[in-house]
């Protein structure tokens, strides 16, 4: 995906040059291709129009990125340098001001009415959600400690909702089966709590190549992960663990994988992992409005197999 405005006819290229940096990276494309496995599980041989879908979805998630890494102060995203670090943090707010934008200019395009006034009710509803999970995770950086409850309703707001919309619009591609929107957001939302679990295990036990992100990156902003709540729960010295957390120590991550490993966060996570994704599969083969499974199977299983 490109950026459609053409900068050189608008003599603000500090602005929309950073929107076409960070577009031109390369994309896994998670939503629009949730998007688009909906719509062909429901009905894979409707004619199904979906770029309207796929484009707004994949803007206001790189929207979403370009103000994370701000927030977040990471340096690599996607194995490239983070917008803010490449340009100027006031830039990067800015471009990806540019972006929630353009993602509404995408959706407007739908000429269907009623079409248009649902995914509009749906797609703010998701957005705000968003938001509000981003402002959690910022807020449990500065706890010692929360709840495996609150992390999961953090996770679900950040990360879950907005593969939950993917699958509405993928329902809504149809045409059909308004009513049954709320259940496909439900799937999907269940479905991006997998795959945060699953950054969160990438991000300390991946490999920077693959993630195309610094390794160990939530332990350097102190974020609440479920491996750092599980270590917690499995360890006799909290207050240690808690204060390495915390610390500015220079072998940050090596010393706190270290705890991990000693405390087997690594096996506990994978275990979990594995029980959920089958919990997932065994969802998707029992709802009865998909037709034809495989397109909706065959995406999870490809994304939950990846490494990065």
């Amino acid at each position: 995906m490109t950026s459609s405005f053409n900068i050189k006819d608008k003599g603000t290229e500090n602005l929309y040059a950073p929107v076409d940096y960070f577009l031109a990276l390369p994309s896994k494309k998670i939503r629009p291709k949730l998007c688009v496995a909906t719509a062909k599980s429901i009905d894979r041989h409707l004619k199904i129009e979906s770029s309207v879908f796929e484009n707004t979805l994949e803007l206001f998630h790189n929207f979403t990125l370009m103000h994370d890494d701000i927030m977040d102060g990471a340096d690599l995203r996607r194995g490239a340098q983070t917008v803010h670090k490449k340009y100027t943090t006031a830039q990067a707010i800015l471009s990806g001001d540019i972006l929630l934008i353009q993602a509404y200019q995408s959706l407007s395009k739908l000429e269907d009415s009623k079409q248009l006034s649902l995914a509009l009710k749906w797609f703010n509803y998701t957005a705000t959600l968003v938001c509000e999970g981003q402002q959690l995770d910022m807020d449990f950086e500065q706890k010692k400690q929360v709840l495996t409850q609150d992390y999961l309703h953090m996770i679900t707001l950040k990360t879950g909702v907005l593969l939950g919309l993917s699958m509405v619009f993928g329902g809504m591609c149809t045409l059909a089966y308004t009513e049954d929107l709320q259940a496909l957001f439900d799937l999907g939302t269940r479905m991006g709590l997998y795959f945060q679990v699953q950054d969160d295990y990438l991000d300390l036990y991946g490999e920077s190549h693959k993630t195309g992100k610094t390794i160990g990156g939530d332990i350097l902003c102190s974020k609440k992960t479920l491996l750092y709540l599980k270590a917690l729960d499995n360890t006799s010295n909290k207050e240690d663990l808690i204060a390495l957390y915390h610390s500015n120590s220079d072998q940050k991550v090596e010393r706190v994988k270290d705890v991990f490993n000693t405390l087997n966060v690594q096996a506990s996570i994978l275990k979990d992992m594995t029980t959920k994704k089958q919990e997932i599969i065994d969802q998707i083969h029992s709802t009865t409005l998909f037709k034809d499974k495989d397109p909706l199977l065959a995406f999870f299983q490809n994304v939950s197999n990846r490494q990065g």
